[in-house]
């Protein structure tokens, strides 16, 4: 009876889940991926570090980012300065980490273009707000991005964020950490 129960949510869980578009035969253009790769996780750090100075490496003058579906959490902007000024806002007064994963090249549009999907996992701290889920929260999400090669460099153009969960979590169980009473 166990092993139905666990088939049955597999199967809810697939049937729920959002379909990736199909991927286009990649397998001629391993340097593409692994380029593109060195980009993504290139912004990943500069996100972490907060060098914003040097996201105009990574991201195009004319980027939209849209992170609509992150809610309060997220938003939408336009250009190169408007979205440095957002992720600015976002890491003042805070630790932030974007874990970055394995990109997934869904379409070479040109040579000069591609379209991926990865999904991130994106981190903020607060020293003194680790109990408010306002300041102090980690969200899960994907991004289907377009990335176009500029000067040698593959740019982030265009990013649609997708919240891969109901909301966003808290890391932590308050100032003290979990407990483990029994009652």
């Amino acid at each position: 009876m166990h092993a139905i129960s666990i088939v049955a949510s597999f199967l809810l869980l697939a049937l729920s889940a959002k379909a990736l578009p199909p991927v286009k035969d990649t397998s001629s253009n391993g340097w593409v991926i692994e380029s593109l790769s060195q980009s993504e996780h290139k912004l990943a750090y500069l996100l972490s570090t907060k060098d914003y100075a040097a996201l105009d490496e990574v991201m195009t003058q004319d980027i939209i980012y849209d992170a609509t579906d992150l809610g309060e959490y997220g938003g939408k902007t336009e250009g190169l300065t408007e979205t440095v000024a957002g992720l600015r806002a976002n890491g003042e007064g805070a630790k932030v980490e974007a874990i970055v994963s394995n990109l997934l090249l869904l379409d070479l549009i040109s040579p000069k273009k591609a379209k991926t999907s990865t999904y991130i996992t994106r981190s903020r701290w607060v020293e003194n707000a680790l109990d408010d889920i306002k300041e102090t929260y980690r969200v899960f999400y994907r991004c289907e991005d377009i990335w176009v090669l500029e000067g040698g460099a593959w740019k982030l153009q265009y990013s649609k964020v997708y919240n891969m969960g109901y909301g966003v979590e808290a890391p932590y169980y308050g100032k003290t950490g979990p407990t483990n009473e029994q009652d």
